[in-house]
């Protein structure tokens, strides 16, 4: 039921996680052509690795035309032996739950920042303050990725994460097509006006490096945003018999590519150099008085 659009979304959706947030501090690190090459390279090997898996799907008996619904487990347990098969799944699913805690903690830092910026400060409880275990704190800190800073803290923003997410994860994926439209508009809206913002600071532009040597933060982070074949049956089971998968894949890679290159370039361009400090894309907005750019993060 899901057409060509709505499955582009989806996996872009899949793909465009929390670490557009790093891509400036990468570009400043790595080097602007090498955000560009690794980012491109890696996405032809997602997608040869996509295709492969779905080429593994319609090999199953009497699947052809995906006309059973295949999920990942499926695939591993008729492919693989039992000691394999649990060791992939295993694999599967600490990808899946780290990839879910990286969105989840992305998502209440978004919020911890609106509750500073809209109350002076972001509630939370403490877990190693000098008063004791769970002692309330309220962080107002604007030059970490969190109003917190380093300590060990529950955001009181998770409980709100958690009320908006639990809804929408009980449904099935075709039930959230139109949240996939919502989400890639707000982030091509987004994107639009952090490029803006950029290129509007008094050092913007400020030389970046074309290639360097410090290439391992890029490559770890690029390959983690990447990863996104386990999440490729569901979506088959799902989509419409005339949507043609390698378009899906190139119209998906091409979109992310693009925007996280330019958000990282004109960003790392923009700023002194912070790549080895706790600040992150977000932070330098959220503590840069736009009100526009304060919203938007």
């Amino acid at each position: 039921t899901i057409g060509l659009f709505g499955g582009v979304m989806l996996l872009v959706n899949n793909l465009a996680g929390p670490t557009i947030a790093s891509m400036p501090a990468l570009a400043q690190e790595s080097g602007w052509l090498a955000v560009l090459l690794v980012q491109a390279l890696v996405a032809i090997l997602a997608v040869a690795c996509g295709n492969m898996l779905i080429v593994a799907m319609a090999m199953m008996p009497g699947n052809k035309h995906f006309e059973q619904r295949i999920e990942f487990a499926n695939l591993t347990r008729f492919y693989l032996p039992q000691p394999a098969c649990t060791a992939v799944m295993m694999c599967y699913h600490a990808n899946s739950i780290l990839s879910l805690m990286s969105l989840i903690i992305q998502s209440a830092q978004v919020v911890d920042y609106m509750m500073l910026n809209v109350y002076g400060c972001a509630p939370g409880l403490a877990l190693n303050h000098r008063q004791g275990p769970f002692a309330y704190v309220c962080g107002t800190r604007t030059d970490s990725v969190t109003p917190f800073g380093d300590g060990l803290i529950v955001s009181g923003s998770m409980a709100l994460v958690a009320a908006v997410c639990v809804p929408f994860a009980v449904r099935n994926l075709d039930d959230n097509v139109v949240l996939q439209y919502l989400a890639i508009a707000g982030l091509t809206a987004m994107s639009a006006v952090w490029i803006c913002l950029l290129a509007s600071e008094p050092e913007f532009p400020r030389p970046l490096p074309t290639f360097t040597s410090s290439q391992g933060s890029l490559v770890g982070t690029v390959l983690f945003n990447f990863a996104f074949s386990s999440t490729l049956p569901s979506w088959v089971n799902e989509k419409r018999p005339e949507v043609s998968v390698m378009t899906s894949f190139c119209i998906t890679m091409a979109y992310v590519v693009l925007v996280y290159t330019v958000v990282g370039v004109v960003g790392g361009m923009a700023y002194q150099p912070f790549y080895d400090t706790g600040e992150n894309l977000f932070s330098k907005i959220n503590a840069g008085g736009s009100r526009l750019g304060k919203a938007t993060v």
